[in-house]
C-alpha cells in the first residue's frame, strides 16, 4: 500500500494545465484525503483535482475523506458573505471574463482580413470564456459534494490538537484499510458470499502457491470480488499488489511498464530498470521466488500478459496467491481453481438498483413496478443496475417510462460500451458467428446452429467454443444461449453502423428496418442476412425485386403466419438472390419458388408448413444442397427433381403420412 502526497508546485506558472500524470495518479488511488484550508479555492489546480476525485468517487468507487482545516463544511457550500471559497470562485469568474487572447504571429498576418479577423478572434475568446465558466460550475458542484461527505474537522477533534487529528486520519483510513473497499460498501449486495467462495477455493490449496481465475461476462463484478478479497487479506502477505486494468494499461504502456509497476509495488523500490520484457520476467522470478505475495491481475485479455507477468508457480514463494480476472476462460487453463462469478439473484438485484436509485434498501412504493421492469431488463448484471440506477436517480415517472422504452429498443450506450470490450480479440469469422447468433439464432439447438453456420463456410464448432470461453454465449441443455444484454449489445453493434441507412447494415431483423430497406430499393452489398418477423413477410413479397440489389445475401429466414397459409399474400414473390446459402421460410404461400431463382449455392432449404406443390416447375441444379425439410407441406405433389444434379449418395429420405400432410426431410449424413 503506497501513500502519495500531491500539492501545487510553486515553480509552476499560474494557469498551467494540471499534468496528466497527476490526474492518472488520482484516478488509480483507492483513497483521496482532501485537506480543505482557507486558501484552498484560490488554486485552480486544487479545484480541478477535487473535481477529478469526485468523478472517481462516482465512477470508480474511490473513497474521499475530507479534512477541514480552519474551515467548516458550510464554507464549501459558500453560504454567507464571509466564505473564502465563495470569494475565490468569484475571483476566478472575474479573471475568466477578463480573458483576452494573446496575439501571435498568425494573428498579425490575419489582421489583413479586417472585420472578419476581429469576429473570429472574438468568437474564440467567447468560447474560451464559456468553457472556463462551465469549469467553475463543475468546481462548485464538486465542493458541494465534498461538503456532504463525512470527514474530520480539525478544530472539533481533540480540542484542535493537530497531532491527534493526524492519528485519527490514520486510524480512519489506513490501519483499517483491509476491512473496507469504499464508501459505497452498502452497494455491494451479495459480495460476502462471493468472497466466501473464493476463500474456499484457496483453502482447498492450503499449501504452496495457488493460482485462481475469476471469470465472467463484462460488468458481472469480477473486479469487485477480487478487490474486496485483496482488501481483506493483503495485510497477511509480505508483499501485495493489485494491478488494475491490465488490458488497457498494456495497450498504453506495454508489458515492461506493468513489470516495473509490479516489482516496485512489491519491493517498495521506486526506480526499476528493465531493458526488455524477457529481462523483466526473469527479474520477477528472481526477486519474488522467496516472498509470500498476493497479486491480483485485473482484466487480463492476452496470453502474453500472463506469460511475462505471472509465469509459473515457481516464480513465487510458498503461500503466495495469484488471482486473475478475465472475460476469457481460455486464458485460465494453467490456473488451479476457477470461480465463475454468478449473476445477482432477483432480490439482490432489486436491492442494488434501489441503493443507486433511491439511496435506500428498497424502492419507493410508487416506483416499485417500474423498478422491477428495469431489474428484469438488467438480468442480474451489477454494471447495468448501477448505471441505470444512477441515471434514473431523482427522475420523474414520465422520464422512467421513456427510459424503459428506449432500453427495450436500443439499450443504454454506457453499458454496451463495457460489454462490447469482449469483442476485442475476436477474428473476423468469430465476430460474424457472434453477430449471426445475436441477431438470428439465440435459443435454437446448438447442432442446428452449427449446421447453418457451417453452410456459410464458417468453422463454427471452434468459433462457438471461443465465444463460450470469452463469456459471450453459453450452451444450456443443448441450446445456444446468451445474456439478454449481450444479445442486445450484438444487435446494437449491427444497427449502429450508419444508423439512419439500414441498407448499410450487415443484418436485418427489425421490422421497421426491413420495411425501410425494401421500400427504398437501394443497391447494397452490406446485407448478409435477413430474418423477417411474423407479419412482415408482406413487405418482402410486395417488393421482392429488391433482392436483385442484394448480391451478398447468404441467409434468409421468413417467419410466416399460419393464417396466411390458407389466405395467400396477393403479391407473388418474383425474385430471390442466387447467392443464398440458407433459405428458411415457414408457411410459404406460393406453389413454387421463383422461376428465376438459381439454387446452385443453396446448402439448406427449410420450408415447413408451406403451400408448395413443387419446388420448381423446371429442373434446377442443387449442387451444394445438404439439408432439405418440407415437413407438413400438405399440397406437395412432387419432391425435388435432381435430374441435373444427383443427390449425394448418403442422402436418406423419410416419408410418413400424417393425415392430409406429408412430412418430408432430406438430409445429408455429412451435414
Amino acid at each position: 500500500m503506497g501513500i502519495s502526497v500531491f500539492k501545487d508546485d510553486v515553480k509552476l506558472e499560474r494557469g498551467k494545465h494540471i499534468s496528466t500524470e497527476l490526474l492518472k495518479a488520482i484516478e488509480e488511488s483507492r483513497i483521496a484525503i482532501i485537506i480543505f484550508s482557507e486558501d484552498y479555492a484560490s488554486s485552480t489546480w486544487c479545484l480541478e483535482e477535487l473535481a477529478t476525485i469526485m468523478e472517481c468517487v462516482d465512477q470508480k468507487e474511490q473513497t474521499a475523506y475530507p479534512v477541514f482545516y480552519n474551515v467548516e463544511p458550510s464554507d464549501l457550500r459558500m453560504k454567507g458573505e464571509k466564505s473564502s471559497f465563495a470569494k475565490a470562485l468569484e475571483k476566478h469568474v472575474e479573471d475568466f471574463k477578463a480573458y483576452k487572447p494573446e496575439a501571435d504571429h498568425m494573428d498579425y498576418a490575419m489582421q489583413r482580413l479586417g472585420k472578419r479577423y476581429l469576429a473570429l478572434r472574438e468568437a474564440k475568446r467567447n468560447q474560451t470564456i464559456r468553457d472556463n465558466l462551465e469549469k467553475v460550475q463543475r468546481w462548485k458542484n464538486a465542493l458541494h459534494r465534498a461538503a456532504g461527505i463525512a470527514g474530520l474537522d480539525v478544530r472539533k477533534t481533540a480540542n484542535g490538537n493537530e497531532a491527534k487529528s493526524i492519528d485519527k486520519i490514520i486510524n480512519d483510513n489506513f490501519r483499517s484499510m483491509h476491512h473496507t473497499v469504499s464508501a459505497t460498501e452498502k452497494y455491494l449486495v451479495g459480495i460476502d458470499s462471493r468472497i466466501g467462495e473464493v476463500e474456499s477455493l484457496l483453502r482447498f490449496h492450503s499449501g504452496g502457491v495457488c493460482f485462481v481465475g475469476i471469470w465472467g461476462i463484462g460488468g458481472i463484478g469480477k473486479t469487485t470480488v477480487a478487490r474486496k478479497y485483496f482488501d481483506k487479506v493483503s495485510h497477511q502477505f509480505q508483499g501485495s499488489c493489485f494491478l488494475a486494468n491490465v488490458r488497457e494499461e498494456s495497450k498504453k504502456y506495454e508489458l515492461m511498464y506493468l513489470q516495473k509497476t509490479l516489482l516496485s509495488r512489491l519491493l517498495n523500490e521506486k526506480s526499476m530498470k528493465i531493458a526488455s520484457f524477457f529481462e523483466g520476467a526473469d527479474m520477477i522470478k528472481r526477486k519474488l521466488c522467496r516472498l509470500k505475495v498476493l497479486i491480483v491481475f485485473d482484466d487480463v485479455d492476452d496470453e502474453d500478459q500472463l506469460e511475462y507477468l505471472v509465469g509459473n508457480h515457481d516464480w513465487f514463494g510458498d503461500g503466495s496467491r495469484i488471482i486473475t480476472t478475465t472475460r476469457n476462460r481460455d486464458l485460465l487453463r494453467s490456473h488451479d481453481q476457477l470461480y465463475p462469478v454468478p449473476e445477482l439473484t432477483k432480490d439482490q438485484a432489486v436491492e442494488v438498483f434501489s441503493w443507486h436509485t433511491f439511496q435506500k434498501r428498497t424502492p419507493d412504493r410508487e416506483f416499485l413496478k417500474l423498478s422491477k421492469s428495469v431489474v428484469d431488463y438488467a438480468k442480474g448484471l451489477p454494471l447495468a443496475l448501477k448505471v441505470l440506477g444512477s441515471f434514473l436517480y431523482k427522475r420523474g415517472m414520465t422520464e422512467w417510462r421513456s427510459a424503459l422504452d428506449k432500453l427495450r429498443d436500443t439499450g443504454y450506450e454506457k453499458i454496451f460500451k463495457q460489454l462490447s470490450l469482449s469483442l476485442e480479440g475476436l477474428n473476423h469469422e468469430e465476430k460474424n458467428i457472434f453477430l449471426d447468433i445475436a441477431c438470428f439464432f439465440r435459443g435454437r439447438k446448438r447442432d442446428d446452429v452449427i449446421t447453418i453456420l457451417n453452410s456459410f463456410g464458417f468453422r463454427s464448432e471452434i468459433g462457438t467454443d471461443v465465444l463460450v470461453q470469452k463469456s459471450l454465449l453459453h450452451i444450456s441443455e443443448g441450446m445456444v444461449e446468451m445474456h439478454d444484454l449481450i444479445e442486445q449489445m450484438g444487435q446494437q453493434v449491427v444497427r449502429s453502423v450508419d444508423q439512419d441507412r439500414p441498407w448499410n447494415h450487415s443484418r436485418l431483423w427489425h421490422e421497421q428496418d426491413i420495411k425501410t430497406v425494401f421500400s427504398a430499393n437501394q443497391r447494397t452489398e452490406s446485407i448478409e442476412g435477413i430474418m423477417v418477423p411474423i407479419g412482415s413477410d408482406r413487405h418482402i413479397c410486395k417488393w421482392s425485386k429488391v433482392f436483385e440489389n442484394m448480391p451478398c445475401l447468404r441467409l434468409l429466414i421468413v417467419k410466416g403466419e399460419e393464417a396466411r397459409h390458407h389466405d395467400p399474400i396477393c403479391d407473388r414473390i418474383d425474385y430471390l438472390p442466387s447467392n443464398l446459402k440458407w433459405l428458411d421460410w415457414s408457411y410459404y404461400s406460393f406453389a413454387t419458388l421463383p422461376a428465376e431463382f438459381e439454387p446452385g449455392n443453396l446448402v439448406g432449404l427449410n420450408m415447413t408448413f408451406s403451400s408448395l406443390v413443387e419446388i420448381f416447375k423446371e429442373p434446377k441444379a442443387f449442387d451444394k444442397l445438404t439439408i432439405l425439410n418440407l415437413s407438413f407441406s400438405g399440397s406437395l405433389l412432387r419432391t425435388p427433381n435432381f435430374c441435373h444434379s444427383k443427390p449425394p449418395k448418403d442422402y436418406t429420405e423419410k416419408l410418413c403420412k400424417l393425415g392430409r400432410n406429408s412430412s418430408i426431410c432430406w438430409k445429408s449424413q455429412k451435414a
